[in-house]
């Protein structure tokens, strides 16, 4: 029996249940929410420690639920995601071809953990497609600290949204080709999409209009049709099989397809249901808690970020041993040096008066003082050089990090347009790395959503626009925006 806890925000899930040989294939014994206190975790990086801790113990001993199989889901901005196609590779050196993709991130070993998760390639390709992460050390750390404590020893940690596409893979996509998943986790809503066989797509936004609002299901209806804006940017054909959500009731669901509907959205759809559990309370709950569930489903051990991280700790292991080894191997080389030094000191200490003075008179002879000042303005010479080769050098590295507009960064603002506002690029300081742009709409909160949807865009550091005027002869809201491009974007 395996009990899984998903850590993000103040609502902590908690599923128990058990896998079986077969892939994808779960029972599910019951499900658990937790409010974590107020303050103790913001965006899974855990702030109070203790009072965490002290809560969660007292909610896992008053309902008696087991922790001996104990796996943690986390959830956090701070956890890095990227798809990856790989050569067929061993474990190690997949996992390093990962590594090396996140070269432009800044993440490297010394302070972050890596892990990947498989997922089915399209086709018959040799590439094999990876969702490869990496998580801060430090707040790897912080999940070990709360949980041992407790007298929890983790079975493992994993990344939510690994968890989650492995979930989709060896369930929905071994009955569908093409299809989409909508999941709404608390204020968070995300889009998965598979095509043609294999995963194509996701995206994540939180959103801040109270649930259960018109705001909030208007809101969130908007950002799921995202999917078909998607593929219209790309030329994409939309040939879904099924469309499915979850983390909704039945009355949300059927506001959603009512509204996919009457948007010419006209795919079959459902409420996802993987046939966890014949209870029905116990399997409405598992669709408000998919998170949590999705830790269920096993996973490839290098998904798991504890192996990984353990692994690393045996290599440095090694790597000290090694040292200590080669330094007593260097040290008798050195003593052994010396002693024959010593030795050849003795047997040549006779002779060397005589030949000092010859050496003496040889470096200051008239020719030997005249090749030394040439070596010197030599020297010099070589120094200016040097000098000016660096200048050089550095340019290029600051030029290398000015950001670029690009046609995919073009398409990105086109696609936060797609739906909401028309948009005109009206100039780029490349110097400064910030893009000028008019947006129009028939009205000011459409502008508004495009503008908070640029905000959301890891690729502009600042997004300023001034106030909203009315043109008379188009009949329509203008607005201009300035978006600065965040360092290296582009390349």
């Amino acid at each position: 029996m395996s009990t899984i806890i998903y850590l993000y925000n103040s609502q902590i899930q908690i599923a128990v249940g058990k896998t079986s040989a077969s892939p994808g294939k779960v029972r599910l014994n019951n499900i658990y929410t937790f409010t974590a206190p107020e303050g103790s975790i913001i965006n899974g990086v855990i702030t109070d420690i203790d009072a965490l801790r002290t809560g969660l113990m007292s909610f896992i001993n008053m309902n008696q639920i087991p922790v001996k199989d104990t796996i943690v889901l986390i959830e956090s901005s701070k956890i890095s995601g990227k798809l990856i196609e790989v050569p067929k590779l061993n474990e190690h050196k997949t996992l390093e071809f990962c590594i090396r993709e996140f070269a432009d991130t800044g993440r490297t070993r010394e302070d972050s953990t890596f892990c990947y998760t498989e997922l089915r390639p399209s086709g018959d390709s040799k590439l094999r497609k990876v969702f490869a992460e990496a998580i801060p050390k430090e707040m790897l750390r912080d999940i070990a600290d709360l949980f041992k404590p407790m007298g929890i020893n983790l079975k493992g940690v994993y990344s939510h949204e690994g968890k989650i596409l492995n979930m989709l893979d060896v369930t929905v996509a071994r009955r569908f080709k093409s299809f989409s998943v909508h999941m709404i986790n608390d204020n968070n809503m995300s889009n998965f999409l598979w095509d043609n066989g294999s995963y194509d797509f996701h995206n994540g936004q939180r959103f801040f209009n109270a649930i259960g609002t018109n705001e909030f299901y208007d809101e969130t209806s908007r950002y799921f049709r995202q999917i078909k804006q998607f593929m219209e940017v790309r030329s994409k054909e939309d040939h879904r099989e099924m469309i499915f959500y979850t983390g909704v009731t039945e009355e949300e669901y059927k506001y959603y397809d009512r509204d996919n509907k009457e948007q010419g959205i006209n795919h079959f759809s459902q409420v996802l249901d993987l046939n966890l559990t014949k209870n029905r309370e116990l399997h409405d709950k598992a669709n408000i808690a998919i998170c949590a569930v999705s830790g269920l489903f096993e996973t490839h051990r290098m998904s798991d970020f504890i192996v990984n991280s353990k692994a690393e700790a045996s290599s440095k292991k090694d790597s000290d041993q090694a040292f200590i080894i080669k330094s007593a191997i260097l040290t008798a080389i050195i003593f052994a040096v010396l002693l024959i030094g010593a030795i050849v000191s003795i047997l040549f200490k006779a002779g060397a008066k005589t030949s000092f003075f010859t050496l003496y008179d040889y470096n200051n002879s008239p020719a030997m003082l005249d090749q030394l000042k040439q070596y010197d303005e030599t020297m010099e010479e070589n120094a200016k050089l040097s000098g000016q080769l660096y200048a050089i050098d550095k340019v290029r590295e600051d030029v290398a990090t000015y950001p670029v507009a690009t046609d995919d960064v073009i398409s990105i603002i086109r696609v936060c347009a797609a739906g909401y506002a028309s948009v005109e690029i009206t100039g780029f300081d490349a110097e400064a790395g910030s893009l000028d742009l008019t947006a129009k709409a028939a009205e000011v909160d459409m502008i508004k959503e495009y503008i908070y949807r640029l905000m959301d865009e890891k690729i502009f550091s600042d997004v300023h626009y001034t106030g909203y005027h009315f043109d008379e002869s188009t009949q329509l809201w203008n607005i201009d925006v300035t978006c600065t491009l965040a360092e290296s974007a582009g390349r």
